[in-house]
């Protein structure tokens, strides 16, 4: 689903063939939306966005090994506690995905 859009949102102009807008425009009134909202409705149900798929345990498993090995040890010195707080739970996490992948390969 989109994020949404607003000024902010990336802008496209756009030609429409005869009476196309007034199809639109049924259409976002019968759907009590937009006619911006119908069009962007109707590109996301025609072209949704991309599923990634699933990462696997070894995926985190190294996601979290390379994490802790880019670690900047002048961040250490800013602030100890909050340094130590996030290395011990990366490692938490690292060793969480390497036991649940050792339960797997037993089976």
């Amino acid at each position: 689903m989109s994020t949404g859009t607003g000024r902010e949102s990336d802008k496209f102009m756009l030609r429409l063939p005869d009476g196309m807008r007034d199809r639109i425009k049924a259409a976002a009134d019968a759907n009590n939306r937009s006619m911006n909202a119908e069009i962007v409705a109707t590109l996301e149900h025609e072209y949704p966005a991309p599923i990634l798929p699933p990462l696997t345990d070894e995926d985190m498993i190294a996601f979290f090994d390379q994490m802790l090995a880019r670690l900047n040890p002048e961040d250490e010195a800013y602030d100890p506690v909050a340094f130590k707080k996030y290395v011990d739970e990366a490692k938490q996490l690292r060793d969480m995905y390497k036991a649940r992948l050792e339960d797997a390969l037993k089976k």
